[in-house]
């Protein structure tokens, strides 16, 4: 009786532990079954991004398209390194895209050999900067920032970047330019232009007498295109020239006339050389020397007559 009740005990104790087995593997289907049936109603193929909100881009996510234009040429281009850029107030535009992704940006210019720094900021993807505030004409480093909404930010930059947004003046003598005969007061005149729109341009005026060998100064820092010149107390002489010389207060360029004019109302005078001959004296005899001399002579007189007489006595 002891033996079966045994065995009886231990079978009811595995098939306890056999249903505990069971249980627990429904419980394990019921929780994995859900998961497995959602993985199977969105597929998600290996080539497919879900969207992202501007939280989860990086920097790199940002493109920069810098580009450029100025009065003298309207065209919008694209800035490449290298480049040689030129006009009137150029004008450098930096611009990151997708702009959703954008809280800030900014543009920097340096040039170095200058030296000079202009710089502007915006709160949109896109900012612009007039490079004429350098001052001068240089070889330049352009680098743009952009700062994402997520708070990343990244920087770009383009170097050896030639941009002149100064020009040399020019200046054309038109009167007198050769030929002309001029007595009293006449009218130096002649004309300038500058590819730099807003620029003031002064004026110096010379003049030649010796056919451009040298200059004297007639005016200086004129800010008009003529100067009335009264030649009525200059030599009357065919070798007179005219020079202008323009400046923009950085650059200068000048013109003379074509050709040699006649001017002036005033003879030169002649000048004549008077020659005065001088004739020079011996210098005076000292005192001793003639008072020897002049007895000297009447000794010699004097033996004379001795020996004159001497002479006749005994002859």
């Amino acid at each position: 009786m002891t033996s079966r009740k045994k065995k009886h005990q231990s079978r009811t104790y595995a098939a306890r532990i056999k249903l505990m087995g069971i249980i627990s593997l429904l419980v394990v289907v019921m929780l994995v079954s859900p998961m497995f049936l959602q993985m199977q109603a969105i597929p998600v193929s290996n080539t497919t991004r879900l969207p992202r909100d501007a939280s989860h881009h990086s920097a790199e996510d940002a493109i920069l398209n810098l580009t450029y234009w100025s009065r003298t040429n309207s065209t919008i281009d694209v800035v490449n390194p290298g480049e040689r850029i030129g006009g009137d107030h150029v004008i450098l535009e930096a611009t990151w895209t997708p702009s959703v992704l954008v809280g800030s940006v900014s543009i920097e210019v340096t040039a170095i050999a200058i030296p000079s720094v202009v710089s502007n900021s915006s709160t949109t993807n896109s900012v612009r900067v007039d490079t004429r505030a350098l001052g001068n004409n240089g070889t330049c480093t352009i680098n743009s920032t952009v700062w994402l909404l997520n708070g990343t930010s990244f920087s770009e930059s383009v170097e050896n970047i030639y941009i002149g947004n100064f020009f040399t003046p020019r200046v054309n003598v038109l009167t007198p330019n050769g030929g002309e005969t001029w007595t009293g007061v006449n009218n130096v005149t002649w004309n300038a232009w500058d590819a730099n729109q807003d620029e003031v341009l002064t004026y110096d005026v010379l003049v030649s007498f010796d056919s451009g060998a040298t200059f004297q100064s007639l005016a200086s820092n004129l800010n008009r295109t003529w100067y009335m010149w009264d030649c009525s107390a200059y030599p009357i002489l065919n070798t007179y020239l005219i020079e202008i010389i323009v400046t923009d207060g950085i650059y200068y360029e000048s013109d003379r006339s074509d050709a040699t004019f006649a001017a002036g109302e005033t003879t030169t005078p002649t000048i004549t050389t008077n020659t005065t001959t001088t004739t020079t004296l011996p210098p005076p005899i000292d005192s001793r020397v003639a008072i020897f001399l002049l007895l000297f002579v009447l000794t010699s007189g004097i033996m004379a007559l001795v020996v004159y007489y001497a002479a006749k006595k005994w002859f």
